[in-house]
């Protein structure tokens, strides 16, 4: 990836072109919450984490940073994949 240095190390690379695969963490298996999203700013998918207090999922773009919250409340939704525009 040919990022400015200050950008380069916030980056987070998911998908490695040498396995062709998700980047899995040391010992297993992420069991973490997450929502699928596709930010149509860049055109591309990553996966949203649920925060430490489980009352919101956050993150960002990974290659602009445009920032991204889902809320968790009553009354929501079920659905698991969002378009963030």
């Amino acid at each position: 990836m040919n990022l400015p240095p200050d950008r380069e190390r916030s980056q987070l690379d998911l998908v490695s072109e040498a396995s062709g695969g998700i980047v899995q963490p040391a010992g297993g298996r992420d069991n973490r919450k997450f929502l699928g999203v596709r930010f149509q700013c860049c055109q591309v998918y990553t996966r949203i984490y649920l925060a430490s207090d489980e009352r919101c999922y956050r993150g960002n773009c990974p290659r602009c940073g445009k920032p991204v919250v889902f809320r968790v409340g009553h009354g929501g939704t079920s659905e698991r994949f969002f378009e963030v525009y």
